[in-house]
C-alpha cells in the first residue's frame, strides 16, 4: 500500500472523529440547563450515600479438605481504595518501619486476598509477621 494512501486514510478518519466530538459539543451546548429551583425540586427527599459504608472486602475460604485457615491480610489492614483487580493499603511491616507515608504500597487482589505484594519490597513474611503470624508453610 502506497504511504500517502495510509496519510490520507488516517486524515480521513481523524476527520470523522474531529466532526463527532464537534457535534456531541453542538449537542451539549444546546441542551436545556435547569435553574436551582428545578434541580431542588428534582432532588427533594433524595439522601446522599453515606461514605464511610465501604463495599464489603472479600475473603478467603478454603476450599474442601482444607485443614488449616489461609492467612486473610485483609483482616489485619485498612483499605485505602480499590480498582478493578486490586485493593491498596497500607503496608504492615512499611508502617512499622516508618516507610509507607503514601499508606498505598500494599496491593491485594480483590478476587484472592492470599495474593498480596508490597511494591517498597517487604517479602510476604516481612508483612505476615508485622500482623503477628510466622513465616508461611512452604510445602
Amino acid at each position: 500500500m502506497n504511504v500517502t494512501l495510509l496519510v490520507e486514510e488516517a486524515i480521513s478518519f481523524q476527520g470523522k472523529k474531529l466532526a463527532s466530538l464537534l457535534s456531541d459539543f453542538d449537542l451539549l451546548r444546546n441542551v436545556r440547563r435547569m435553574t436551582l429551583f428545578e434541580l431542588q425540586d428534582l432532588t427533594e427527599g433524595m439522601t446522599m450515600p453515606n461514605v464511610e459504608e465501604a463495599a464489603p472486602v472479600p475473603t478467603f475460604t478454603p476450599g474442601f479438605g482444607s485443614w488449616r485457615g489461609a492467612f486473610d491480610i485483609t483482616q489485619h489492614v485498612s483499605i485505602r481504595r480499590r480498582d478493578r483487580r486490586n485493593m491498596w493499603a497500607q503496608c504492615p511491616s512499611c508502617s512499622k518501619g516508618g516507610k509507607d507515608r503514601g499508606r498505598d504500597n500494599l496491593a491485594i487482589a480483590t478476587a484472592d486476598p492470599r495474593k498480596y505484594k508490597c511494591w517498597a519490597g517487604c517479602t510476604r513474611d516481612d508483612i505476615r509477621a508485622a500482623c503477628g503470624y510466622g513465616p508461611a508453610k512452604r510445602f
